[in-house]
């Protein structure tokens, strides 16, 4: 992932102090330790910037670089971004705090690293000044506001196999299920798996992946911490699929692109909407 670093680049560089910071690399701050999860904190200042207008910087910036935004309030200058789980490990978030004294705006970046997660100074150093380095003030800053504001996610699919999907929502609804809606919302996703059935809902049709619970007993077991159940997956057929839906038989391998729609916590449920059959595209 973008912040995370081979053990090695982790120095024992002191913390500095933003009491005289008068850039972002001067005000950089690490704190906590890999055990109990580290925190980087830095600070920007952009002068002739009102705080609306640095939200509306911000948002584009955070979806050019492929973050996701999982709150935005513009009046008060607070935005969580988000850098999306890859594999095992946990999504990464991003706290964006913006204030305003006299002719300047203070615009602070926190990164919060989950406990044993480890990661360098200088790459994450790197990643949050290139960021808000970004910013402008003054006529500029107004100008690039209104057009970084109507900046929308880049809707590329994310490709991923059904069971792992499946496991990647369990582990997040352990930790917190109510982040779930939030963090997925307007997401797409390619999803790859077996049927295992088909439903008629009104004039269209719901596919539902084949994913086994865990087992409870044996050496396969989950581990201490892990989900012991899985998530349901469902793809909500999208207009002209229904002649593709009536050729399926259970246990097929199937291979859907949709965006996320919602996600039930009492049924541990997710679903999609606007579901099509996508081949593999040829080697």
């Amino acid at each position: 992932m973008r912040f995370l670093m081979a053990a090695a680049l982790i120095g024992a560089a002191s913390v500095g102090t933003t009491a005289q910071a008068t850039t972002c690399a001067d005000s950089f701050v690490r704190s906590g330790n890999v055990l109990g999860g580290l925190t980087f904190t830095a600070t920007h200042s952009v002068t002739d910037l009102t705080i609306p207008d640095a939200v509306g910087q911000l948002h584009g910036i955070a979806l050019n670089a492929d973050y996701d935004i999982l709150e935005e309030d513009a009046g008060t200058g607070s935005m969580l971004w988000e850098q999306r789980q890859n594999g095992a490990t946990r999504a990464i978030p991003v706290l964006i705090a913006v204030s305003q004294a006299g002719n300047q705006t203070d615009v602070t970046m926190t990164i919060q690293l989950a406990s044993g997660v480890l990661a360098g100074n200088d790459g994450v150093r790197q990643e949050m000044c290139l960021r808000l380095g970004q910013m402008r003030g003054g006529r500029e800053g107004v100008r690039l506001a209104q057009t970084m504001a109507e900046v929308v996610p880049s809707g590329r699919p994310t490709t991923i196999d059904a069971y792992m999907l499946s496991n990647q929502f369990a582990r997040q609804h352990n930790l917190n299920a109510a982040v779930i809606e939030p963090r997925y919302r307007g997401r797409s996703f390619t999803v790859v798996g077996r049927l295992g059935s088909v439903t008629r809902t009104g004039n269209s049709y719901r596919l539902i992946y084949d994913i086994p619970q865990p087992p409870l007993t044996g050496l396969l077991r989950p581990l201490p911490g892990q989900p012991t159940f899985s998530i349901s997956i469902a793809c909500d057929l999208a207009p002209g699929q229904n002649a593709y839906a009536l050729t399926l038989r259970a246990g097929r391998t199937i291979r859907l692109t949709g965006t996320f729609a919602g996600y039930d916590e009492a049924y541990r449920l997710m679903w999609m909407s606007d579901c099509r059959n996508t081949p593999r595209p040829p080697r």
